[in-house]
């Protein structure tokens, strides 16, 4: 998990893009929406 987090700090600062943020998601709900997602 860690190189993934470096990689998100990596970019930030790139091309105008001033945060990049994971969200975990809720793992034990049943539709698509409630999954991990990357905010940019």
């Amino acid at each position: 998990m860690i190189s993934f987090v470096k990689r998100m700090q990596a970019v930030e600062g790139r091309d105008g893009l001033l945060l990049v943020s994971l969200g975990h998601g809720f793992p034990w709900g049943d539709v698509p929406e409630s999954g991990a997602k990357l905010w940019w």
